[in-house]
């Protein structure tokens, strides 16, 4: 049943921390170690899930979905938790942390909120048989790496494969919602990008060890808005339509692209933009 939890953060000293600009790992570990806290074996299962893992993560965000600087409002990170078996332990797990810490800084949990929740079955079956232009705001980077099959890693720094890896990503944890047949003919041969407004973004996706002379790891990738539409409607049928959206739905808990747990690929939709300018949180 995926989830998209919200947990609304304050400064919890009398100066606001100036967090760094890159703070997607250091989120991961957070809730990593709020997790850990509670259930040990939980946290260790979540990090060694060696291909989709169960939640996606943003970066420590503003009221503005723009990462948080000196003097940000609406501070938040956002966890979306994509199987039923990490919801609740997830839920207690944020509810019982008083004070988060992030990079350099330590910000009070003011609310946890439960902003979206459905489940696989009511995001098919509320999904739309007549779409056919699905657009999505593209807030953190997305890329998608090469598989070791493929050679040495490269990155596929365009959202081209977006609709294929969100198809993966639903058959590998709601094997019991399955996709309408025909949909992957349809990604493959009848879904096209109809307009883009794009930029170029770097994301960090692993911290160095000054110790160790590690140095900090970045990946590039996109940002911006993209629309997808079919090339030609009328030749792919209602239930296939309906599952293209109920995929782009699926998107705003799941991300897209790959090292979603490190806070890439966080997309936006209208609806969901809206109810998430709260302002900020007492």
């Amino acid at each position: 049943m995926p989830v998209r939890i919200v947990v609304h953060l304050l400064p919890s000293g009398p100066r606001s921390p100036v967090p760094p600009p890159h703070t997607g790992p250091a989120v991961y570990a957070a809730v990593l170690a709020a997790v850990r806290a509670s259930d040990p074996t939980l946290a260790t299962a979540i990090h060694e899930r060696p291909r989709y893992k169960p939640l996606a993560l943003s970066p420590l965000l503003d009221a503005d979905d723009r990462p948080a600087t000196a003097g940000s409002s609406g501070l938040r990170i956002e966890i979306g938790v994509l199987v039923d078996e990490l919801t609740a332990a997830m839920l207690v797990a944020v509810k019982g942390v008083e004070v988060v810490r992030i990079a350099r800084g330590a910000y009070r949990v003011a609310d946890v909120e439960i902003l979206n929740v459905s489940s696989y079955a009511e995001l098919a079956s509320v999904s739309d048989p007549a779409a056919r232009r699905w657009t999505l705001r593209l807030l953190t980077a997305v890329a998608f790496a090469t598989s070791k099959e493929e050679g040495a890693l490269r990155l596929r720094v365009l959202p081209e494969r977006v609709f294929g890896s969100l198809l993966a990503r639903w058959q590998a944890l709601a094997a019991s919602v399955p996709m309408p047949e025909g949909i992957a003919e349809a990604i493959g041969s009848g879904l096209a990008i109809g307009d883009w407004r794009l930029e170029r973004a770097e994301h960090l996706i692993k911290t160095g060890d000054a110790a160790t002379g590690r140095k900090d790891v970045f990946w590039s990738g996109s940002t911006g808005s993209v629309t997808y539409q079919l090339a030609d409607p009328g030749g792919v049928a209602p239930r296939v339509r309906a599952g293209l959206d109920a995929l782009a739905r699926f998107a705003t808990y799941a991300g897209i692209g790959d090292r979603t747990n490190v806070g890439m690929g966080v997309v936006r939709d209208g609806q969901l933009r809206d109810l998430l300018k709260t302002g900020d949180r007492a």
